[in-house]
């Protein structure tokens, strides 16, 4: 899994049941679903483009442009569902 933000240290992991029961029903009541961190931070493979995918088109115009592209960090690409839905907040 990738570090994306998301599963930052102090994220909201491990949650108390009793919590996790009480914030569905306040998302219920306001009509919206609460999803639990470790389903977000699955891989996403779907059809909208991500930051990753942005971040792919610039390397490769980069490297048609005989520029350098630096990635000695081996950062993965790969996104997850949290950054398909939340990463343009």
């Amino acid at each position: 899994m990738q570090s994306s933000g998301w599963d930052a240290p102090g994220a909201a992991t491990d949650l108390p049941a009793e919590y996790v029961t009480w914030l569905d029903g306040v998302c219920a009541a306001a009509g919206c679903v609460f999803v639990p961190l470790d389903l977000l931070l699955e891989p996403y493979d779907g059809p909208s483009p991500t930051w990753a995918d942005e971040d792919e088109a610039l390397v490769r115009a980069l490297e048609a442009a005989g520029e350098p592209v630096d990635d000695e960090d081996g950062e993965d690409r790969t996104p997850v569902w949290a950054d398909r839905y939340f990463q343009w907040v």
